[in-house]
């Protein structure tokens, strides 16, 4: 049903839910009494959406759980890029991922032990790259990234149970988890909001 009417809005052109509403009001109005203040524009405020700091630490850090190019092909490379869709698709993200690939094929082994096999930090980049372009084709289609990359965790499901980290949410790769549930997998409060399930209370 939700999805539905997300079409129904890209149809329209009419992306914006009431939470961004609220968010465009509040812009506007903290900048009411300041009489020197120049003309609200919003269309920085959809830009406004750094990258992580420490993105490459969080993405090295995933990596060393793939153990083989196999598994980097058909596990990593699809989460990674779905992580930076999620994230919004931000400003110069044409040329951040290229960089932070780079960068990251020389603080994770891209090689692996008793194997003649190897990934070049080219070879890495054009593959996030081909990857990205076809789940972006999935959101041009009306399917919002939470829900792509909602079937992708679903559909790792074996892989995400080995995957542990004190220092890194694995679900985004993008901040350090906050939560802790009995399985293991930290979690950050932002991926708590966005892939959570309401549990109603238990009354007694």
């Amino acid at each position: 049903m939700a999805e539905t009417k997300r079409v129904e809005r890209v149809l329209a052109s009419c992306l914006f839910s009431a939470t961004h509403l609220a968010g465009l009001l509040r812009h506007a109005t903290a900048q009411l009494g300041d009489a020197d203040a120049r003309p609200s524009t919003f269309s920085p405020l959809s830009l406004d959406n750094p990258v992580a700091a420490d993105l490459q630490a969080h993405l090295a850090r995933f990596l060393t759980h793939c153990d083989s190019v196999d598994a980097l092909k058909r596990f990593a490379v699809p989460v990674i890029a779905s992580s930076f869709l999620l994230d919004h698709y931000p400003r110069a993200c044409t040329m951040f991922y290229k960089d932070v690939c780079y960068n990251v094929c020389g603080a994770a082994v891209l090689a692996h032990e008793g194997s003649t096999d190897f990934v070049l930090p080219s070879q890495f980049s054009k593959m996030i790259e081909a990857q990205m372009t076809r789940m972006f084709r999935q959101l041009t289609m009306g399917q919002s990234a939470a829900s792509l990359h909602r079937q992708l965790v679903a559909a790792f499901a074996e892989d995400w149970r080995r995957l542990r980290s004190d220092s890194t949410c694995f679900h985004c790769l993008r901040r350090r988890p906050q939560f802790f549930p009995e399985c293991g997998h930290g979690q950050c409060m932002d991926c708590v909001k966005i892939f959570g399930s309401r549990v109603r209370p238990i009354r007694g």
